[in-house]
């Protein structure tokens, strides 16, 4: 019982190494950064079907022939009002977008694991 807990605490303290968190806002990020990754595990189970809720009633795909990144982009829709743009679907947009070319989209548990290692620094609000 004693390992899982300072394995808990390992990983935690990778996660904020690697996101470059600080002791300071360490809590704060902590919570947006697991807030942004489950943000993303949804986005995934709706684009993939795995949950019964229509695609289109959140996300375009992008019809873009574009050069970098994964073939799963989303067209990111313009907000009329401020409110909207912290909906769900707006705000995971742009965290999906940036996930690198080497993101594994053939199972949920791979995609967990490879959003897990993703520096997601850049859209956390604490820094």
């Amino acid at each position: 019982m004693a390992t899982s807990k300072s394995t808990t605490f390992t990983r935690r303290s990778d996660i904020q190494k690697r996101n470059g968190i600080t002791p300071s806002v360490c809590m704060n990020c902590m919570l947006e950064l697991r807030r942004l990754q489950v943000d993303l595990v949804w986005c995934y189970k709706i684009l993939f079907g795995i949950v019964d809720t229509p695609t289109e009633d959140f996300f375009v795909l992008s019809t873009y022939a574009q050069t970098r990144g994964h073939q799963y982009k989303l067209f990111k829709k313009p907000h009329v009002s401020p409110t909207r743009a912290n909906f769900f679907s707006e705000r995971v947009v742009n965290s999906w977008n940036s996930l690198p070319d080497g993101t594994d989209f053939s199972s949920l548990s791979r995609f967990k694991r490879c959003i897990n290692k993703v520096d997601f620094s850049r859209f956390l609000k604490c820094f």
